[in-house]
């Protein structure tokens, strides 16, 4: 490989001379430009950024002596794209920002082609940087004079990278349908390599929004196309994407199949890279199996080739991850706790701050189950100002709880409410988010089989004037065509349905982070103990702890005809301070705050096969209801489907990752 590619270099270096002794500029400048190139694919920026360098200050050179030459000038912007595209490797994204804007204010260049190639480099900058809305106005601003200038090849690069910005943004519709005028412009030139990467670009929004069977699809047509042009490389990197589709679908065999079959590739071409990935994906089915010899074994290989290729962050979350198997499945603190201060230690090294704030949760956690609750704020603090910076919700929900509970054994009133009310705030949060993600999953799964079926009826259609057929043979037709629409759409909602039972099934495997009434939780090791009457008893927090405790501890939702009157005497309040805490703390009122406890712990039961042997109105009454009528209606309404469809749409051999 590096034999092929110095040969490569010394050809385009022979080149160079030979058109700069035969008087040929352009031909000089593009054997240059593919000279930069090569280093370029080598991953030697140095090299490429001193040749590109080169290559554009020839050109301008050239182009004094002769400034009307057009073909000049789209290799002068050519040439700086490869040296913008050189910075962006590099990840020197200012520097590739400020030389293209300064490039394309230039007003000597004006030629279509030049725009395009440089508003495209300038779209990637953007996307890289996070800025979305101006990357889709460069993205859009390219595709304008790649359509002008009619070359279907560089419309269909366009259109998969404004798919891309929108599937990075969360809009996953406006993605797919890029995606799709892409596909239709590459077939044009049957551009394979560029179908390649469309058809895998496509799987992972489908995957985005769990479409499994379209994204195994399109990963598998991905993959064909890398076996058509030989690319292992990316072969295998498609077999690894088909294993995480798979791993998510809950299907271990397909998951090992296609992992077992990435690694074998990167073997043979001793990949390290790529090896290492492998390895950790399946470290990760292996631990999802309490397999845990085996996840040990692939995570700490997979930590020494990190370690051979001087992959620092990679060590880092490999680390992170035995940590995590001697903290879980192997319940070993000693070595949990010299792993996670090994990847703190050298993630503090490498700066890597989303890696310091999840190893500072991780220790936090097990100070605060030691009792060490100085050391545990510490901790959790520095997490904490860090998801805050980052705006990551679900890590502002773990810390503050953790904080709240610190902050009331330790008698601090004000910063356990303050703490408390962020935590509410980022769990009605996530919960919302929940809730939208499934629902703009629906829509666009919908809208996406919706226009596949209208696709369908319009070529149906167009078959139909075609053929001429007589009259009553298209009579049969149409009504064949009506009858797949409506057992279409009677897929479709059968598809929504178990897209909401999917969902379900996440939450419950999920609820320790997801479920609001958890709002102040105990550990395993280490009890609460409120603080005494007179410092916190009666205030609202204190009533909300007490409350919280009450229904995580003894679950009285669980008796049947509970009231608000129950409650009062079990925490020792009156009726009007715990309604108007319930309403303040769950904006709900007590029935129906009560009524969501019980639909959770049906959802549970109805979940886990060990409840198969009791009926319907058996598992409602042990979730607190007394009619059958009313369970139904509420899990209806609560959840979507009734509760015999969700029991009858659940995989029976996935039950203990519910449970």
């Amino acid at each position: 490989m590096k034999t092929a590619s110095f040969a490569l270099i010394l050809t385009m270096c022979t080149l160079t001379v030979f058109s700069k002794g035969s008087g040929n500029p352009a031909g000089m400048i593009k054997a240059l430009n593919e000279t930069g190139l090569a280093f370029l694919n080598q991953s030697n920026t140095e090299m490429a950024e001193k040749t590109f360098i080169q290559a554009f200050s020839d050109c301008n050179l050239y182009l004094k002596k002769d400034p009307s030459s057009q073909q000049l000038r789209d290799l002068e912007a050519e040439v700086f794209n490869n040296l913008s595209l050189t910075y962006i490797k590099q990840g020197n994204y200012r520097k590739a920002k400020e030389k293209l804007l300064q490039y394309s204010k230039k007003s000597d260049y004006r030629s279509p082609f030049s725009d395009m190639i440089i508003q495209r480099s300038l779209a990637s900058v953007y996307q890289n940087q996070g800025e979305y809305d101006s990357s889709l106005l460069c993205y859009n601003s390219a595709l304008g004079f790649a359509l002008s200038l009619n070359d279907p090849r560089y419309t269909g690069k366009i259109y998969t990278d404004l798919g891309t910005t929108c599937y990075y943004m969360g809009k996953s519709s406006d993605a797919l349908g890029y995606y799709e005028k892409a596909k239709e412009a590459l077939v044009l030139v049957n551009d394979k390599p560029q179908m390649a990467k469309l058809y895998n670009n496509i799987a992972s929004t489908y995957l985005q929004i769990s479409y499994y069977e379209k994204a195994t699809k399109y990963f598998l047509e991905s993959a064909r196309l890398k076996e058509e042009l030989d690319d292992s490389d990316g072969l295998a990197a498609t077999y690894n994407n088909l294993g995480l589709v798979y791993f998510d679908w809950d299907n271990n065999k397909m998951t090992r199949y296609f992992l077992a079959k990435a690694i074998s590739i990167n073997l043979k071409r001793n990949n390290k890279k790529y090896l290492a990935t492998n390895y950790t994906a399946m470290g990760d089915l292996c631990a999802d199996l309490k397999q845990v010899d085996s996840a040990l074994f692939y995570y700490t290989k997979s930590l020494e080739l990190k370690t051979e290729m001087g992959n620092k962050y990679g060590m880092v979350v490999s680390l992170h991850s035995i940590g995590d198997l001697y903290a879980g499945l192997l319940m070993n603190e000693t070595m949990t706790m010299e792993y996670y201060h090994q990847a703190l230690s050298l993630a503090n090294s490498i700066g890597s701050e989303s890696e310091i704030a999840g190893l500072n949760l991780s220790l936090g956690e097990i100070m605060f189950r030691k009792g060490k609750l100085s050391e545990a704020h510490a901790m959790f603090s520095q997490a904490f100002d860090y998801a805050n910076h980052e705006n990551s919700v679900e890590l502002i929900q773990k810390c503050s709880r953790y904080l709240t509970e610190i902050c009331i054994l330790t008698g601090d009133k004000a910063r356990a409410k303050e703490y408390f009310s962020r935590y509410r705030v980022a769990g009605d949060s996530l919960f919302s988010e929940n809730k939208t993600k499934v629902i703009l999953e629906m829509q666009t799964r919908f809208q996406t089989e919706k226009k596949e079926q209208e696709n369908l009826l319009l070529q149906k259609a167009n078959d139909f004037h075609i053929s001429l057929i007589k009259f009553l043979i298209g009579i049969a037709i149409l009504l064949a065509i009506l009858g797949l629409s409506i057992f279409t759409l009677f897929r479709q909602k059968s598809r929504a349905l178990r897209q909401i039972v999917r969902k379900n099934l996440e939450i419950i495997k999920a609820d320790k982070h997801l479920e609001l009434m958890r709002s102040i939780t105990t550990t395993a090791d280490h009890a609460l103990v409120l603080p005494p009457d007179n410092e916190i008893e009666n205030t609202t927090l204190g009533l909300l702890v007490k409350f919280t405790r009450l229904m995580e501890n003894e679950k009285p939702y669980l008796e049947a005809g509970l009231t608000v009157d129950d409650v009062c005497r079990k925490i020792n309040t009156n009726r009007a301070y715990l309604s108007q805490m319930i309403h303040d703390s769950f904006r709900q009122n007590f029935n129906g705050f009560i009524n969501e406890l019980r639909i959770k712990e049906a959802r549970r039961l109805l979940a886990g096969s060990n409840y198969d042997h009791i009926s319907i109105e058996g598992i409602g009454s042990m979730a607190g209801f007394s009619t059958k009528v009313t369970f139904h209606a509420i899990f209806k309404k609560q959840i979507g489907v009734t509760p015999s469809y969700f029991r009858n749409s659940i995989p029976r051999n996935m039950d203990s990752r519910h449970k």
